[in-house]
């Protein structure tokens, strides 16, 4: 019988002594040289806990659009014309060398996390998450509160389809509302919209997201005009 996100993820992540553990959702294309990148920015510093990429749909990671509806986070669906890999070319031009932006949550769908962060605050909080949603964000609050850096790699992306795994919206709708419910509870509303606030308006992601905004207008001015 299924266990639930959280008890599977935990049951994965513990058998490998490895410094580091890439959790990845089963909807993602993991891009050529994504996790390289990744890793060498965590190996650039040992205060670093968790690093996740940008992506198409990872909530504030998300170029161009971060905006969510009831139901479903940020999905930026490519223009006809644009591959994955053009945007992941395009990802490695836009980030400016050396300057990766420090983030209060790493999206959960692809997250790169130190050995030491999980035999310092343990794995997902099974009890609280059952079935995940809002598990990674309650994760990277621990991380922070234990003296961890989060980064997202904005030379990096990874390609998100998008919960793939919960096809019945009325029941995802369900999930989010209970993690983030739960998440307010264990960290409170103001850390939680403080959070947000800081990846939304964060000078770095604002770039990335500007640059993609731009390219995609460039695409569309020009199917129209074909």
């Amino acid at each position: 019988p299924a266990r639930g996100y959280c008890v599977s993820a935990n049951v994965g992540m513990g058998p490998t002594n490895a410094d580091y553990v890439l959790l990845l959702n089963s909807d993602t294309i993991l891009t050529p040289g994504a996790l390289e990148k990744m890793v060498l920015l965590m190996e650039s510093e040992g205060s670093i806990g968790i690093v996740g990429p940008m992506s198409n749909a990872a909530s504030t990671q998300s170029v161009p659009d971060v905006k969510n509806t009831a139901t479903q986070t940020a999905v930026n669906t490519l223009p006809a014309g644009l591959s994955v890999e053009f945007m992941v070319a395009q990802c490695a031009d836009w980030a400016l060398t050396g300057l990766h932006p420090s983030a209060p949550l790493v999206h959960g769908f692809c997250q790169l996390i130190r050995r030491a962060v999980l035999e310092t605050i343990g794995g997902f909080d099974e009890e609280a998450f059952p079935q995940g949603y809002g598990e990674e964000n309650d994760l990277c609050f621990r991380a922070v509160d234990a003296g961890f850096d989060l980064k997202v790699a904005t030379n990096a992306y990874v390609f998100h389809v998008k919960s793939a795994s919960y096809t019945d919206s009325e029941r995802r709708r369900t999930l989010m509302q209970n993690g983030a419910a739960k998440l307010r509870e264990k960290h409170s509303e103001v850390r939680l919209a403080r959070a947000v606030r800081a990846m939304e308006g964060h000078p770095l992601l604002v770039r990335m997201r500007e640059r993609a905004q731009d390219l995609y207008c460039q695409l569309e001015a020009g199917a129209a005009g074909a």
